[in-house]
């Protein structure tokens, strides 16, 4: 059946009727005037920037200084990675979102994502620039090619608007707004937008350090600078603001431009002179992406989450860098002023996130640690704007008040944040993928990556998911920046005798998380986290995932049952759905198949909602023994889940109201088998590495599937198992420590 635009456009707004329903009046009322308002305003600014050039005329002096590259011998404990990764980035080949290492380049052949493939593209970039005119918007094309011609002779160009895991290409001819994802099978925007936050830099700063100074092969630090520089410039020259796939999302634009400043400053920190022509490309860059963040700000007065709190920390990192002038000044006090507010929405009184995903509690929470970081730096100048702004220079909402609050409290915020990630992280470092994963991340200090296999190839994968780096992380960054008196009040704060080491001042027995609502146990042999909470962003649930009443276990620093993960977003809506279902996780569902809580059919911005929280999943009582939880997911029915902790051993019992079987899941990690089966199959043991442990269920047979899939990061998919029991309710199953 043919399917034309009125149709397509009748899906749309059906979908967002629904959306709206399943949110309270206000909020539905508000969004239905941004849908009418939107076009218009886009309208008026396409006219505007396809009339004349985009580059802006901004000169200004020398930029602010915050960060310095880590002590020598801090890098000498990761060089062996650092050179390693540092020669891959400068081959230009990348591992990003499970793509495995790819050479990014024009003409590229990609492997392609769950089966789809797009053409190689036929752009064939010329030394002297005469390929650009099929690449920029006419009116930015002298401009374009002026920056181009001050790359290194050598130099090979980055693909910047393309998708390099399924191989479709955007266009820098395409007007930012205008640019369509989301929908098309197999394309995944993430990739190309991963790509250019350039978080690869600091490890380029890191090698030029280390050049000399280094046991492993390291290049003439010349080689680092060159690049660090060579691939800004191929960037400005290919991405004019505002057009092209890389200006589309604030967020991005704001964590490319925090990687290139604190980058740079590494850089400088070492000595390094760049030339005079680069500084000015560079300088007018950072403020053209200020420029595009306030214009573009991710905000709305109800519904906004991780993207706004990266636009107003990027658009504070650039505001602090760049010389006072009025309006800088204004974006500072703005991003000061948002900054604060939005840690106090977007961080629950527990600490956790309030978008119901603790990976994303990870994003966010780094933002906020290296905006405190930052604010602790302001020289004085910086501090006296932020009392004598003009407030009416920024325009449209948010408004920006005439007076702000004392920013000093954004440090006071950040032991709650750090106890979080502290207590959720399990013995090993790493965190229960609760809600989606997407390996976001907004600043990477240090590498930390760890080989593993996947259904492709056997990748260097770096480990999103270690929590143990976070609270360290801060503690460095405050000691390196000299200030030993905050450095003295952390650990006081967190009512813990110690930040610099993970492992002092965790919580043994129950530590309860109850406004996130995650509740952990650790005993001397195992970590076990049970989920029983909200789906998040005030009833919207897009980053949520069906997995109430689910556990993850750990024995002996391995993991046992585990959350299966995200894998994607967009390009699969399948696979999407499948990993946030209520079978993927640790829980059970009825012979109705029914989810938890639902969401509308087809891709595109249904991936990321839910309509409406329907679960209300409620702790009935716990104490360091017995936890006990509810949920109404299921229609008129309750599931009840009540699990009993014995030193060596977990019990759970799982109650459902309605008629009918019910079918429990546990989702295996990929190293753990089974090594034996009793011979009525109502007990296996299962074996990770060294440790062992026994499943049973003395009323139902426990039942092997061998077709599990295991996401460990974004694009990234392991073969595994899980186990089911079907049976009646009441179900008694136990894991017992061998």
């Amino acid at each position: 059946m043919k399917i034309n635009c009125e149709d397509v456009l009748f899906v749309k707004l059906f979908r967002k009727i629904r959306q709206g329903f399943s949110l309270p009046p206000h909020i539905a009322i508000r969004m239905i005037y941004e849908q009418f308002a939107r076009p218009i305003r886009h309208s008026t600014a396409k006219r505007r920037d396809v009339s004349a050039a985009t580059y802006s005329n901004y000169e200004t002096s020398a930029l602010h200084s915050y960060f310095t590259i880590p002590p020598i011998e801090e890098l000498q404990k990761n060089e062996h990675h650092i050179s390693m990764l540092s020669q891959l980035y400068c081959n230009h080949q990348f591992d990003l979102l499970g793509s495995g290492w790819n050479t990014v380049k024009y003409g590229m052949k990609c492997q392609g994502t769950e089966g789809i493939t797009f053409p190689v593209s036929t752009i064939i970039p010329t030394e002297n620039g005469d390929w650009l005119a099929k690449e920029i918007s006419p009116l930015n094309l002298n401009e374009s090619r002026r920056i181009w011609s001050t790359l290194d002779k050598k130099y090979s160009p980055i693909d910047w608007q393309l998708d390099f895991k399924s191989g479709f290409r955007w266009s820098a001819q395409s007007w930012y707004k205008s640019i369509q994802y989301g929908a098309k099978a197999g394309v995944d925007i993430k990739v190309p937008w991963e790509l250019a936050r350039m978080q690869h830099f600091p490890t380029l700063a890191q090698s030029a350090a280390l050049s000399g100074k280094s046991t492993q092969q390291f290049q003439p630090r010349e080689v680092y600078e060159g690049e660090f520089r060579n691939q800004i410039i191929d960037f400005i020259a290919l991405n004019p603001p505002r057009w092209g796939v890389n200006w589309t999302t604030s967020m991005d634009v704001a964590i490319r431009a925090v990687n290139w400043l604190i980058s740079y400053d590494f850089f400088n920190s070492i000595g390094t002179v760049f030339d005079d022509e680069f500084e000015k490309i560079f300088r007018r860059s950072i403020y053209e992406h200020g420029k595009h963040i306030i214009t573009n700000l991710e905000y709305s007065p109800i519904l906004r989450g991780n993207h706004y709190l990266a636009d107003i920390t990027g658009l504070l990192f650039i505001a602090a860098y760049l010389p006072s002038t009025a309006e800088t000044d204004m974006w500072l006090a703005f991003a000061v002023q948002e900054i604060l507010a939005e840690t106090k929405l977007q961080f629950l009184p527990d600490g956790g996130n309030f978008e119901a995903s603790v990976p994303y509690h990870r994003l966010s929470a780094e933002m906020v640690m290296y905006c405190a970081v930052l604010l602790d730096k302001l020289p004085p100048k910086k501090v006296v704007a932020l009392t004598h702004y003009n407030n009416r220079l920024k325009k449209g909402t948010p408004k920006l008040k005439s007076k702000l609050e004392n920013y000093h409290q954004l440090k006071e915020l950040m032991p709650a944040i750090l106890r979080f990630a502290q207590q959720v992280a399990k013995p090993n470092g790493n965190s229960p993928q609760i809600g989606d994963n997407d390996s976001g991340r907004f600043f990477k200090l240090l590498p930390n990556y760890t080989e593993i296999t996947t259904f492709t190839a056997r990748t260097i994968f770096l480990n999103l998911k270690n929590y143990r780096e976070l609270p360290d992380e801060y503690v460095f960054l405050v000691e390196n920046h000299n200030n030993h008196q905050e450095l003295q009040e952390i650990p006081r704060l967190l009512h813990c005798s110690s930040l610099l080491k993970v492992t002092n001042g965790i919580k043994f027995g129950l530590t309860s998380f109850d406004d996130f609502g995650l509740d952990i146990y650790r005993k001397d042999n195992y970590y076990c986290a049970v989920r029983c909470g909200a789906i998040g962003q005030r009833g919207k649930g897009g980053h949520a995932h069906n997995d109430q009443l689910s556990i993850e276990l750990q024995v002996r620093g391995h993991d046992i049952f585990v959350d299966g993960g995200t894998y994607l977003y967009t390009p699969s809506a399948d696979m999407r759905n499948y990993f946030r279902s209520t079978s993927a996780h640790n829980t059970i569902i009825p012979e109705s198949k029914e989810e938890q809580n639902s969401w509308l059919p087809g891709g595109g911005d249904a991936l990321f909602w839910m309509l409406g929280d329907r679960s209300k999943a409620t702790v009935i009582h716990k104490n360091e023994m017995e936890w006990k939880g509810y949920h109404s997911g299921f229609g008129a029915y309750r599931h009840t889940r009540t699990i009993f902790f014995n030193k060596s051993e977990i019990t759970g019992i799982d109650e459902f109201s309605g008629d009918g079987n019910i079918t429990a899941f546990f989702h295996c990690a990929p190293d753990v088998k089974i090594i034996e089966k009793s011979n009525d199959g109502h007990t296996l043991t299962l074996c990770s590495n060294n440790v062992t442990v026994t499943m049973s269920c003395k009323k139902h047979t426990i039942d092997i599937q061998e077709n599990g899939l295991y996401s460990l990061g974004y694009g990234i998919l392991q073969p595994s198992m899980y186990l089911t029991i079907t049976g009646s309710s009441p179900m008694e199953w136990s894991v017992k420590i061998v």
